[in-house]
C-alpha cells in the first residue's frame, strides 16, 4: 500500500492538517499515543504532587477524557477510542469512590 504524499494535502489549513496527515499514515496510532502520553504525564504529575495513585488515576482519566472529546469532535480519533477512554475514566473514578483510605 502506498502512503499518501504530503504534497496532496492543502497545508494552508494550518498545523492540524499535518496532524491529520501523520495520523493517516500511522493508521491512527499518533492520536492514540498522544492520549496515552497525556494520561501518563497527568497521572505522574498528580501522583508526585499528592502521593495518591488512585486519585491520580481519576484526575488523569477525566483530563484525558476531555482531551479525547475534543479530538473526537475534531475527527482526530475514532468512536472506539473515545469509548475506551470513557471506560478508563469510569473505572478510575469507581476505584476512587471505593478507595478504603477515604
Amino acid at each position: 500500500m502506498a502512503y499518501p504524499n504530503i504534497t496532496d494535502r492543502n497545508m494552508s489549513k494550518g498545523f492540524s492538517e499535518i496532524l491529520y496527515y501523520a495520523n493517516e499514515i500511522t493508521e491512527s496510532w499518533l492520536s492514540n499515543l498522544i492520549l496515552i502520553g497525556i494520561y501518563i504525564i497527568t497521572l505522574m504529575t498528580i501522583y508526585n504532587y499528592k502521593r495518591d495513585f488512585v486519585e491520580g488515576m481519576a484526575v488523569a482519566g477525566f483530563f484525558t477524557f476531555l482531551i479525547a472529546l475534543l479530538f473526537y469532535l475534531a475527527d482526530f480519533i475514532s468512536g472506539v477510542t473515545l469509548v475506551f477512554v470513557i471506560a478508563i475514566t469510569i473505572i478510575s473514578v469507581a476505584l476512587l469512590f471505593f478507595n478504603k483510605r477515604r
